[in-house]
């Protein structure tokens, strides 16, 4: 096991270890019950959903030719 692994292993479970728990608090009622809050369900952001599905599946497809390749 090289030293790059061991780093990338720990960078790994750092990560995971802080978001668990991060995972576990949560907004206080008044940044949840705000009046000012973006309406999400708006067509407005549909972009936005659509850009990062194209995002993600170039980088996927990305991945698998340079696995294969």
């Amino acid at each position: 096991m090289s030293l790059s692994n061991i780093f990338f292993l720990l960078l790994t479970a750092i990560s995971l270890a802080a978001f668990f728990f991060f995972g576990r608090l949560r907004a206080s009622e008044k940044q949840i019950n705000r009046e000012n809050r973006i309406d999400w369900t708006n067509r407005r952001y549909d972009f936005l959903k659509y850009f990062l599905l194209i995002l993600f599946l170039a980088i996927g497809i990305a991945f698998l030719i340079k696995a294969f390749a």
